[in-house]
């Protein structure tokens, strides 16, 4: 039996799911995939929790579309962002 995942989907959708170890500059690190649907696709972001808690209080007061560009501009560091 299937577990289904955040969004209501079940969680076979061959996305990593929770927390991973990696190793970057020869220190293990432990980041949060976090799983978003983006039109009828659901994709993994790494990092998308830490980068709105660093980011938080700097971006209070933008707008949309400068907020946009540096969430782009942080998440695109380790995801692929077309």
């Amino acid at each position: 039996m299937s577990e289904d995942g955040p969004l209501g989907e079940p969680d076979n959708v061959g996305l990593p799911r929770g927390m991973w170890t990696s190793t970057e500059g020869g220190q293990v690190q432990q980041e949060e995939i976090t799983r978003i649907k983006v039109g009828n696709h659901v994709v993994g972001i790494w990092g998308l929790k830490t980068v709105l808690e660093n980011l938080a209080d700097s971006i209070k007061g933008k707008r949309e579309n400068e907020i946009r560009d540096i969430l782009v501009r942080e998440l695109g560091k380790k995801n692929y962002i077309p």
